[in-house]
């Protein structure tokens, strides 16, 4: 009869080490789908960042080419704007120089 409550609590053992076993293996595949996952979490926000930046990144290039483009109309109108006055000017300037020139030559 020992041997009968030997064999059976080597048997519960034997169970029992295969459970753990088991247990230890269906551990270890939760841990590594758990990395996994993490992993490809991790890679679609690495993708989804990379396109925010590039989308944030136009949106500023387009707002600066905005305004470089409203400073060259706002320079380009100053310009003409000082070419009228010279040209305004101009037959004045002329008239003064040939003046100069006549009566400080007399």
């Amino acid at each position: 009869m020992s041997q009968n409550i030997f064999d059976s609590i080597l048997a519960q053992e034997e169970k029992a080490a295969a459970f753990l076993l088991d247990a230890q293996h269906s551990a270890n595949e939760i841990v590594k789908n758990a990395e996994a996952t993490a992993a490809e979490e991790e890679r679609e926000a690495a993708i989804h960042n990379r396109a925010l930046f590039q989308q944030m990144l136009e949106e500023r290039r387009q707002a600066v080419e905005k305004r470089l483009e409203a400073n060259r109309e706002t320079q380009a109108k100053q310009l003409a704007d000082s070419m009228k006055i010279a040209q305004a000017k101009l037959a004045q300037a002329v008239d003064h120089i040939v003046s100069e020139v006549l009566n400080g030559a007399g």
